[in-house]
């Protein structure tokens, strides 16, 4: 029995999507780690401009969708992620650059306070406004479809 190697696509998420030449990969899922999804992929150098548009200092950070496909004897699998770049390695003498990728769990550990923040207290009285707060801290927000809310007064 065989089983493929995964084969590994990226793109560059905006308004000119940019397809990345990935030269090796890898994507974990873990629900005991935050972020729950992380990746490293290694792409080919891309041009100046490219590069540039892959600075994870930027805010927000650049989205990276990356498709991951795996034959398997009785069928095909292909999973697809939107993540957040977190870091990024250039390894001219190699002509590559390593992309250190993550779920969006990511965002909000990069911007945890070095302070209590006691203006979630303001929106207690509806969970979909705490999430709604909490989202804008990272410039999301929360789908306005009409949804169960909750009251999380302690």
């Amino acid at each position: 029995m065989t089983i493929s190697a995964p084969v590994y696509t990226a793109t560059l998420q905006g308004s000119s999507p940019v397809a990345l030449a990935i030269l090796d990969g890898s994507i974990t899922l873990d629900e005991a780690t935050a972020p729950h999804v992380q990746g490293s992929i290694t792409i080919a150098l891309p041009s100046a401009t490219v590069l540039a548009a892959l600075d994870p200092r930027t805010s927000p950070p650049p989205r990276i969708s990356v498709i991951v496909t795996v034959t398997l004897p009785w069928s095909t699998v292909t999973r697809a992620f939107d993540l957040t770049l977190r870091g990024r390695t250039v390894r001219h003498a190699e002509g590559a650059v390593v992309l250190s990728l993550s779920s969006d769990e990511g965002l909000l550990q990069d911007i945890a306070p070095l302070a209590d923040d006691l203006n979630p207290y303001t929106y207690e009285a509806s969970l979909r406004g705490v999430v709604g707060y909490v989202l804008g801290k990272i410039g999301a927000t929360l789908a306005a479809t009409p949804a169960t809310d909750a009251d999380v007064t302690p």
